[in-house]
């Protein structure tokens, strides 16, 4: 396949090339024989296509020496029963054999079939599936309706609609008189946003100018002129919507949370932090977290790539003999002399061996060598471009703390182990620190729906206590007192969470291990690898962990992926259980314990965000 390739290629701008030499030169140099005349002294027929291949079949493609298509249906070249010569829509100098009424199909633009030269020739009708001659279509392709006696081949939609414009300019019209009364009627009844009631008084210097004021001064602002009592939950909705919407627009701006704005207090986020500059560095500061700057680092890996591929393509064109050749005989920039040339005449010139032609073979040799290294090159660039990128988010990984650098996960408890003190003894004892705590993951999906909703309630209620949310939109005139969990609704949570009973939340099979420092998290690791080294010298994993000396556990980041760190030494067993009568002991479980690199998307959080401190 690489070596047809190559050789088609070579032909092709061999082809191209030695026309610009014989339409130029032949004027100069007083040549006056066309491209035709000179295929008439070359024999010519089928190419790269071997002779064990056999006779050439109907539609099938192959390519060709000649100098025109009446040449290839006068060799006998094509079957009997299907003997029309069809050239390739966009090849050059490829061609099939088919019947008069495949020649619309192996090519639209030569859908007249000569029967005289038995050649596929073009026809002047637009739309024409097969032509009667040259100007006259005798059937036309599909959504096309044959008129004027086969002079045109109209489409369908645009025939309908000349047909259709009394009707479709009346439905405009209506159409256009019902939405001017619909805008008519929204409008009187306030129902547009910047409507808003004429008995409520507003401040509308304020709420246009809100967002730059609460940027530039911190304090308390008034959204709503009601009074020196200030916020009314009487207030229309509205007003408060629009007023809540501007504040949402001002939290969505990334702020810096580590420089406090000067002057600024406890009003929320939004108004207590700087914003950033626009050339921030986002590796070396976690704002926005890992994505954002692996996308820009994609920006370089694009320059790059253009710029190789631009000198590539320069250094293949300029740095070839062939310029020198052109520039001898003449022929330099000479490719507009080939507009309106049939691509089919410029095949014979495949057989043309002199000074030019060989630096015309050996150009086209340059051009598929070079763009074949090109595509290693940029292949090799691709996939250092993704090494990069792995070790540029270890790299940020390293250099900002997360909450997954005091976290070790367990895996493969059974569903009845949610007792959480006997779990917390358990691995105290495991990883020899009575610090930690153990976080269970519990199975919550047969309370999917109670679950969000309890949480919605939690985050609104965090949000108006930071002052980023306003009560009224989230209660009503209720105040403060409708936020957050009812003490029934923490009730029953709370008997979610008792081990034995009979609709507590089932484990999920996993547990979190939360460490009081990444230091003790780091010695529970070494720690539990010492442990497995002296116990099972002769089974240590291959690769990396073999490789490495397993009494200095390396320290931050983690690995890129979780790495499984060597079950073995961790067993769980299950409750006993009692099954008709009989008494039966708990089940023994194999434990694996892996490192946390990231927080799981797949673990509902309570707050949805973690501090760096």
């Amino acid at each position: 396949m690489a070596a047809m390739a190559l050789n088609a290629l070579q032909r092709l701008l061999v082809a191209t090339l030695l026309s610009e030499f014989f339409v130029l030169s032949g004027s100069s140099h007083g040549f006056s024989g066309s491209l035709a005349d000179i295929a008439d002294m070359i024999d010519c027929g089928v190419v790269s296509r071997p002779e064990s291949a056999g006779p050439l079949g109907c539609h099938e493609q192959a390519q060709t020496d000649c100098a025109s298509m009446s040449h290839i249906a006068d060799g006998g070249i094509c079957p009997r029963h299907c003997p029309y010569v069809a050239p390739h829509p966009y090849l050059s100098c490829v061609f099939e054999c088919t019947t008069d009424w495949g020649c619309s199909r192996a090519n639209a633009a030569f859908a007249f079939p000569n029967n005289e030269t038995q050649t596929c020739e073009p026809c002047s009708v637009v739309g024409c599936r097969r032509c009667s001659s040259k100007d006259v279509c005798m059937e036309c392709f599909d959504n096309f309706w044959l008129e004027f006696g086969g002079r045109v081949c109209a489409y369908v939609w645009d025939d309908r609609a000349q047909h259709g414009m009394r009707t479709a300019g009346a439905l405009s019209i209506v159409l256009v008189f019902l939405l001017a009364i619909i805008v008519f009627v929204i409008d009187r009844c306030n129902c547009f946003g910047g409507c808003l009631p004429e008995e409520t008084p507003i401040n509308l210097d304020g709420d246009i100018e809100l967002e730059d004021n609460l940027d530039e001064d911190p304090g308390p602002q008034p959204l709503i002129s009601t009074g020196p009592s200030g916020f009314d939950f009487d207030v229309d909705k509205t007003i408060r919507a629009l007023n809540q919407g501007k504040l949402h627009r001002l939290r969505c701006k990334v702020k810096d949370l580590e420089v406090p704005k000067e002057g600024s207090s406890s009003q929320g986020p939004s108004r207590s932090f700087k914003k950033l500059p626009f050339g921030i560095d986002l590796q070396s500061k976690y704002i926005v977290g890992v994505g954002l700057p692996l996308f820009h680092q994609w920006y370089y890996f694009l320059i790059l790539y253009s710029l190789m591929m631009c000198a590539g393509t320069a250094y293949i064109y300029k740095g070839s003999a062939l310029s020198g050749q052109l520039q001898k005989t003449g022929l330099d920039h000479a490719s507009s002399y080939l507009l309106g040339e049939n691509a089919m005449s410029l095949c014979a010139l495949n057989t043309r061996h002199d000074l030019l032609g060989e630096a015309i073979e050996a150009f086209g040799l340059r051009c598929a060598v070079g763009y074949g290294v090109l595509w290693l090159m940029g292949l090799a660039l691709t996939l250092a471009h993704a090494a990069r990128q792995k070790r540029l988010a270890a790299t940020f990984h390293q250099r900002h703390v997360c909450l997954a650098e005091f976290v070790l996960n367990i895996e493969g408890f059974p569903p009845d182990a949610t007792n959480e003190e006997q779990m917390r003894s358990f691995v105290c004892e495991a990883f020899g620190n009575e610090d930690l705590e153990v976080s269970v993951c519990y199975d919550y999906r047969s309370r999917r729906e109670k679950v969000h909703e309890l949480l919605e309630k939690v985050l609104v209620k965090e949000d108006v206590d930071s002052g980023t949310y306003d009560a009224a939109l989230a209660v009503g005139s209720a105040g403060a007192r409708g936020l957050g969990l009812s003490e029934e609704e923490k009730a029953e949570v709370r008997s979610w969470m008792i081990p034995g009973a009979t609709d507590c939340l089932k484990n999920a099979g996993g547990v979190f291990i939360i460490f009081p420092h990444n230091y003790d998290l780091q010695l529970a690791r070494q720690r539990f690898d010492d442990e497995l080294s002296y116990r099972t010298p002769s089974t240590m994993p291959s690769g990396r962990a073999r490789g490495r000396d397993r009494r200095g556990v390396p320290m931050l980041p983690h690995s890129a992926t979780p790495e499984w760190l060597p079950a073995g030494p961790l067993h769980w067993v299950g409750g006993d259980t009692v099954k008709d009568g009989i008494h039966l002991p708990g089940r023994m479980h194999e434990l694996r314990v892996r490192d946390v690199v990231c927080e799981p998307p797949e673990i509902v959080w309570d707050h949805l965000g973690m501090s760096s401190q």
